[in-house]
């Protein structure tokens, strides 16, 4: 078993946390608002705590939320960064 919430509720997390807005993270996806929230539910219950607060017409990061947001970034970051060192990312992807 994994230590590691799954991918997707990441990836999820990381526009939700850097916009804050399930509704910006969906159109960056390009998945629904709904999936983004099962997502991030999916994470939250996988690690045992909240990470967002909702309230009517917005989320915020609870305490956790924020702490964890800049890991997540930085991981994302440094994937990106090796990706983008192999030399076949561009022929395979086009």
């Amino acid at each position: 078993m994994s230590n590691l919430p799954p991918l997707r509720g990441m990836q999820a997390f990381r526009y939700a946390a850097r916009e804050l807005s399930f509704k910006a993270a969906a159109e960056s996806l390009n998945i629904s608002q709904a999936a983004v929230s099962t997502h991030i539910r999916g994470m939250e219950n996988f690690l045992g705590l909240k990470l967002f607060v909702r309230l009517t017409r917005e989320v915020k990061l609870t305490p956790e939320g924020r702490a964890l947001a800049g890991y997540v970034e930085t991981g994302f970051q440094e994937l990106e960064k090796g990706i983008a060192l192999l030399p076949s990312t561009s022929k395979v992807r086009g």
